[in-house]
């Protein structure tokens, strides 16, 4: 695995040396449909790289980037970066920041999460994929996956023996079942383990009893996690996620989200907008995120732990650490 793990940052090294020279503010970028060399400002950017076997480097700033179709290379650059990989072979790198990771499609990829609490999410494909320093989430798909956590409290989930077997430093390795079918919230769950995904518009997620897995989409989503140990992930909208009763975890994305734990040992972790987090009863852990400072934080009864930000503000909180 370390022998992995040295190989994927030269490739992505070389190969973006050939980007033309940055903006010096944060840019919207748009591909060609062809093979692209797209390079961001050093503030917040916006990429669509679309068709093609592109190369993208966003440098410093919270930067959104497609990649598309095609075999592509991302360098994020610093600070808290959003990465979707598209179709193809792909090569991703975070970079230092709490980054997240997604390749939504097909292809074998290869992806570095590098310093920070990233989030990464396979795909179908055989993946290789590092964690880098930090303590980050992987779900690596249905692939043949080749995993190394990295440093930190890392938490692999895995759909195949074979991808367990293959990874090295995870600290948690959590079994998925492969065979749960996705479902659209409109839908609602069951009582067994469902997986529901939001819609481009506002949409309400009730998942029911079982350990659900519910990600909202392009609107402003309400989701509730209800009985189980669910995992609700918001994205592009201003949320309101419950995780209800059962140790959930719970995680915003962009938006100004408000996210309540419930009864159970949860952890809470907002995302890049301003967000207000509420842990409810039980030992908690509570993390505002990487956007803006000035978050609220209640954590509610239990030994619950808050781990903020300039600027933010706690209550109910047994432990504080400072943590950026």
């Amino acid at each position: 695995m370390h022998a992995f793990k040295r190989a994927v940052a030269p490739v992505l090294t070389f190969a973006l040396a050939l980007a033309i020279e940055p903006a010096l503010a944060g840019s919207s970028e748009t591909g060609s449909g062809g093979a692209d060399r797209l390079v961001g400002g050093n503030g917040p950017d916006q990429i669509e790289a679309l068709g093609g076997n592109d190369v993208v480097r966003s440098l410093a700033g919270e930067d959104r980037v497609n990649a598309g179709t095609g075999n592509d290379t991302v360098d994020g650059g610093a600070d808290a970066d959003s990465i979707d990989g598209g179709d193809g072979d792909d090569r991703l790198q975070g970079g230092p920041g709490n980054d997240r990771i997604v390749e939504e499609r097909f292809g074998d990829d290869r992806i570095w999460g590098g310093e920070g609490d990233d989030l990464i999410k396979a795909n179908r494909g055989n993946d290789q994929i590092w964690g880098g320093p930090g303590n980050d989430t992987i779900y690596g798909g249905p692939g043949k996956n080749v995993v190394d956590c990295g440093d930190g409290d890392d938490v692999l989930y895995y759909q195949r023996a074979g991808t367990a077997r293959r990874s090295t430093g995870c600290e948690r390795k959590v079994r998925e079942d492969s065979t749960i079918q996705g479902r659209v919230c409109g839908q609602g769950g069951t009582d067994d383990a469902d997986a529901l995904r939001g819609t481009s518009s506002g949409d309400v997620c009730r998942a029911g009893g079982g350990n659900d897995d519910i990600e909202g989409a392009g609107g402003s989503d309400r989701m509730f996690g209800e009985d189980g140990n669910d995992r609700v992930f918001g994205r592009f909208g201003n949320d309101v996620m419950y995780g209800g009763t059962g140790d959930d975890e719970l995680q915003g994305g962009r938006g100004a989200d408000r996210i309540f734990g419930g009864e159970g040992a949860d952890h809470l972790v907002g995302g890049y907008g301003r967000d207000r987090l509420v842990g409810g009863p039980g030992d908690d852990r509570l993390e505002p995120g990487w956007g803006e400072h000035g978050e609220i934080v209640d954590c509610g009864p239990g030994k619950d732990l808050a781990v903020i930000g300039p600027g933010d503000r706690t209550r109910g909180c047994e432990g504080v650490r400072r943590g950026g």
